[in-house]
Parts: C-alpha cells; sequence; structure tokens
C-alpha cells in the first residue's frame, strides 16, 4: 500500500488539492534538502501515481497505470 505523511502547518479540508513539488515547490530544492538527486525522488514514486506533463501552465497529458489497466479491463468485457 503507498502511504505519505506530510507535516502541515494548519488543517486543511479533505480532498483539497495539494503541491508536493512543482510550481512553487521545487524539485531540486526538495532533493537538496534530502541530500540526494531530483531524479531519485521521481523514481521512488509508484506509477500508481498520477502523472501530469505540464508545459507553460497547460497540462500536455496525464497517465496513470492503475486507471489504463483498469480501462483496458472494461474495454475487453464490453468487446465479448
Amino acid at each position: 500500500m503507498d502511504q505519505s505523511m506530510i507535516h502541515l502547518e494548519h488543517e486543511v479540508p479533505v480532498k483539497t488539492v495539494v503541491e508536493i513539488f512543482g510550481e512553487h515547490i521545487s524539485l531540486e530544492k526538495m532533493a537538496e534538502e534530502l541530500n540526494t538527486i531530483p531524479y531519485e525522488i521521481i523514481c521512488l514514486l509508484s506509477s500508481r501515481v498520477t502523472r501530469r506533463y505540464i508545459w507553460h501552465n497547460q497540462i500536455q497529458d496525464e497517465e496513470n497505470s492503475r486507471l489504463e489497466k483498469e480501462y483496458s479491463c472494461e474495454r475487453e468485457k464490453l468487446k465479448r
């Protein structure tokens, strides 16, 4: 099971979107604080985490291997 614990300075409502790293928190800064390189942090993320590829504040693509597997199973059922 994937789990993460993140210390927040204040309480936030359930289902609030949060940024772990991105526009406001650089991956490079996080890597520096963890005494590693950015690539290692990315490699630690499970393939079940949705990836959004953003260029100039526009989502270019989105991937989630877990959802893709579920959709492909549903498509196979529909073909039968």
